[in-house]
């Protein structure tokens, strides 16, 4: 029950839209269904093993393209919802390739149980010695020997088919582990170009942020210096008195004239009463 086709189909089965990679596996089951009780001739069989290896090849390339896909991820939820469809999509297609191995098997139990079935009704045939007394005619002989050539023919058909049958699984295990060799070369190959497609976006990636910092840089230097013109151009319409440089001049030769005792007057007017001058400040 465990290898059944129809197990693994409820398992692979989604709620929502088939994707290609379930259609694949829905007719991969299919195959494995008709191979688990074929016991037809040989070049039926073969074309059920090369049905299978080409849905075999869909789904790892509907793997592939999954794998992909969590590579190119942008975000994190992006990327762990690929990578659980991957997860997922791995474990079905082991469960398919056991559910193969698991048809295989029951193929062979069924057609040893044929010719099994075969031998024995060959030997009951051959057993001719209880059963002589109960021929009676010639016709009777002549039908026996008819049934135990009929037996024979087709014991013989069964052993000429069965080592076509190995002929031809050995014929699909080469071309099993050459379409295995070519799928490791693509991949191989594939997976080198993603490493190189990789580090091309991390260094556009870097570029993207240097030159967005660049930028930011440059708008903060022409607004500082778009602000100190402004201001050295505001300075025109400020008196000179009002001015910082000239206010601070102001205050320190003040304090300067309150320090000293010789000093008179109430601090904002010298000895003769007079506005002290206030220095003139060189403007830009």
């Amino acid at each position: 029950v465990f290898f059944s086709g129809r197990s693994y189909r409820t398992m692979a089965t989604p709620s929502t839209s088939p994707t290609p990679f379930t259609r694949a596996l829905e007719d991969a089951y299919r195959i494995v269904d008709a191979y688990r009780t074929h016991v037809g001739p040989v070049a039926e069989l073969t074309a059920l093993q090369r049905q299978f290896e080409r849905t075999c090849s869909l789904l790892r390339a509907s793997l592939r393209r999954t794998e992909v896909a969590v590579d190119e991820s942008e975000t994190e939820e992006e990327s762990q919802t690929h990578v659980t469809t991957l997860s997922q999509q791995r474990t079905q297609y082991e469960h398919l390739q056991q559910a193969y191995k698991a048809a295989a098997v029951s193929r062979k139990s069924l057609q040893k149980q044929l010719i099994e079935e075969a031998r024995k009704e060959l030997l009951d045939a051959g057993n001719t010695a209880e059963k002589r007394k109960q021929w009676r005619t010639e016709a009777d002989l002549m039908a026996a020997s008819k049934g135990v050539t009929e037996s024979l023919t087709r014991t013989k058909r069964m052993l000429a088919q069965e080592l076509e049958q190995s002929g031809a699984q050995l014929a699909a295990i080469e071309l099993s582990q050459e379409q295995l060799s070519k799928t490791n070369k693509e991949y191989d190959e594939h997976h080198g170009k993603l490493k190189t497609a990789q580090g091309l976006i991390r260094v556009v990636d870097w570029q993207n942020q240097s030159e967005r910092y660049l930028l930011w840089a440059g708008i903060w230097l022409f607004a500082a210096c778009a602000a100190w013109v402004v201001q050295k151009r505001c300075m025109y319409f400020v008196p000179e008195s009002l001015r910082p440089m000239a206010m601070l001049r102001y205050a320190y030769s003040t304090l300067k004239r309150s320090e000293d005792p010789g000093a008179g007057g109430d601090g904002l007017h010298g000895d003769g009463g007079e506005e002290p001058s206030v220095p003139a400040h060189d403007d830009l």
